[in-house]
């Protein structure tokens, strides 16, 4: 899908250039996604996508406020590209350095 968007925001994520002075900060990505659950709320109209992305960006503003807070984050602010940080997690991968971790091994 060559949407301009899409591309670049792919490229961010495939890595790790998540630094939000330069992109759409995470902040912005959440308060956008929460005005479209109100919107979709009120009118009924389920949006699971919209939810899941929420939950990411809320995810991933959380590993990284752990972070400021220990001292080991890379980046003052996190673009909203970050998302994906909750699925590297879930994978048993490092949230922000796609580099770091092995992710979860099979033992059968």
């Amino acid at each position: 899908m060559p949407a301009p968007g899409l591309v670049a925001y792919g490229h961010k994520m495939v890595n790790d250039l998540f630094d939000g002075s330069v992109g759409f900060a995470i902040d912005g990505g959440i308060k956008d996604a929460n005005h479209i659950r109100r919107l979709s709320a009120e009118l009924n109209c389920p949006m699971p996508a919209v939810d899941n992305t929420h939950r990411g960006l809320i995810t991933a503003r959380a590993i990284h406020q752990a972070q400021t807070v220990a001292g080991t984050q890379q980046w003052d602010i996190i673009d909203w590209s970050a998302l994906i940080a909750s699925s590297r997690v879930a994978a048993g991968l490092n949230p922000f350095d796609s580099k770091k971790g092995t992710g979860v091994v099979r033992e059968d």
